[in-house]
Formats: C-alpha cells, structure tokens, sequence
C-alpha cells in the first residue's frame, strides 16, 4: 500500500511518522515537495518515538527542490529508505 504526500513547502513542515508496529508491513510512504520551495523551506520527517529511518533516530530532512522520499515500514520498528 502506498501513502503519498504532495507537501506545501509555502513555509517550514515538519511531519512526525506513525508509529512503523502500527502500520502493515511493506507499507510505503512517499513525500514530496510539491511547491520546489523546500531548500528555504525545509521539510522533516521525524520517527515516531523510539522507531529508526534507516538504523538512526535522528530525522530526516528534504531540502531540494522537487525532491522526493520514499520510506517502507519494516512492520516492527524501521523506515527503511528505498
């Protein structure tokens, strides 16, 4: 299953991931700067709790123009990126 967000970069965002236990396994979130905006507004994408991106607790930023990533739920406490 696939969960996409077109992110408005008009100003900072910061998004706080569900939870990688509560979602299925194999579940793929996508964000996306949608305005190009993204290098003067930043979005981050914060684990939830004690959950990883990759192995590391820390976030993650997209700060590209158009840039997009794609995160895929390890059903246990993981967002691995793709």
């Amino acid at each position: 299953t696939y969960v996409i967000y077109d992110i408005d970069t008009s100003a900072p965002r910061q998004l706080t991931l569900p939870a990688v236990a509560d979602v299925t396994d194999g579940r793929i979130y996508i964000f996306k700067d949608a305005d190009g905006d993204s290098p003067t507004n930043n979005i981050t994408i914060v684990p939830d709790g004690s959950d990883t991106i990759d192995g590391d607790a820390a976030s993650l930023v997209i700060d590209s123009s158009y840039a997009s990533v794609e995160l895929v739920g390890d059903g246990v406490s993981n967002w691995l990126l793709n």
